[in-house]
Parts: structure tokens; C-alpha cells; sequence
């Protein structure tokens, strides 16, 4: 970095920012989410996918984990940081990975993808990682309208799987898996309601 600092010639005038991730000079978002997707995608072999039906939050949850960049305990471990435990806030049994903490923790993941493929037959199996639940929710069948409604509970469950770990490890706060899954479809409904074109949802 010093080497291409010296190296540099600076030029006359004041200092600015300049886009150049598509040539143009000028910043899109549109050009700032396909550099984003394209970085996302390296290592997966489908395609994450942004929902406008769902807050901005979920989507950018939904990226990081897309990407495994959760802070879990055994990502915070890689990284360098001491921490005190890294077993699974929720059963105390597994460490704190992302697969176990969204695909097989007894005690709330499992519980709720359970609950969530007999109330809207997102999957007929339980998926094991992200990269399965991509899969199954890519080959199912259904309109536009229908996948990102998929897309939309699949986010949504994720999002409420992780802030239930929040409020156990920041505030000590416990919640039964019912009302999480009141939440997540209550949440989803309101936010596909407000956001979407569609007149058929009441």
C-alpha cells in the first residue's frame, strides 16, 4: 500500500469520489447491487436474491448469512476474538455455527422450519445448509409472485431465528417458538401487504 501511495501522482484541484464499477462515472444503486450480488455470488452455485417485499434489514441479514458472514461464536473464533462460550444460546449443546443455528438446533430451528414447511409447503424435506434451501426453494413451482412470497417467509424466519438469539444473549429474554412463528407470519403478511402491488391480499 505505501509503495502504491509514493507511486501515485496527484493532480491539481479538489479531492472527489468517483464510481468506476461499470465504467460510468456516475453511482446507481442498481450498479451498487450487481457489484454486491456478483461478490455474493462467488462460491454459491445459485443466486442470492433481493426481495422488495420485505424491509431493507431482512435483505442485508439475509446477504450476510447468504455469504456465512454472521457473527456466530465459531465465525467471531476465525476472526480473533475471545469469547466466553461458543456452545448454542438456544440448547446449550452444539457450538454457535450458522448451519446448526438456522438448519439443526433442536431446541428452536428445527422447531420452527418444521412449523413452517407444514404451514405453507415451502419444502417437502427439512433443508440441511443455505445452499440446500436455495436449491429447494428455486425448483419449486409457482409464479413470480410465488417465489418471492417463498423467498420473503424463508428470509423472514431466518431474521426471527437470530433476533430470538439476540434477546437471549443481550437481555436474557426467552420466547416461545409459537410466538416466534406468530411473528414471522404476521410480520410477512403486513410487509407483502404494504409493499405489494397485489389486491388479493386482505
Amino acid at each position: 500500500m505505501v509503495e502504491q501511495v509514493v507511486a501515485y501522482t496527484f493532480v491539481d484541484g479538489r479531492d472527489k469520489w468517483k464510481w468506476e464499477g461499470d465504467g460510468d462515472t456516475k453511482l446507481s444503486v442498481k450498479d451498487l447491487r450487481g457489484l454486491m450480488l456478483n461478490q455474493s455470488n462467488i462460491g454459491n452455485s445459485l443466486p442470492f436474491k433481493w426481495i422488495n417485499r420485505i424491509p431493507l434489514k431482512l435483505n442485508c441479514f439475509a446477504w450476510r448469512w447468504f455469504q456465512n458472514r454472521i457473527p456466530t461464536s465459531l465465525n467471531l473464533i476465525k476472526r480473533g476474538m475471545a469469547i466466553s462460550s461458543s456452545l448454542c444460546p438456544f440448547c446449550q449443546i452444539k457450538e454457535e455455527g450458522v448451519d446448526h443455528i438456522f438448519f439443526s438446533c433442536p431446541s428452536v430451528a428445527l422447531i420452527l422450519l418444521r412449523w413452517l414447511m407444514d404451514w405453507s409447503s415451502l419444502f417437502t424435506r427439512l433443508p440441511n445448509n443455505h445452499q440446500d434451501l436455495m436449491e429447494k426453494l428455486e425448483s419449486a413451482n409457482g409464479s413470480k409472485y410465488m417465489q418471492k412470497l417463498r423467498l420473503s417467509l424463508s428470509y423472514t424466519t431466518l431474521w426471527m431465528i437470530r433476533k430470538t438469539q439476540n434477546a437471549i444473549v443481550f437481555r436474557n429474554v426467552r420466547r416461545t417458538t409459537i410466538l416466534i412463528a406468530d411473528d414471522i407470519s404476521m410480520d410477512t403478511f403486513n410487509w407483502i401487504k404494504r409493499r405489494s402491488k397485489c389486491n388479493f391480499i386482505v
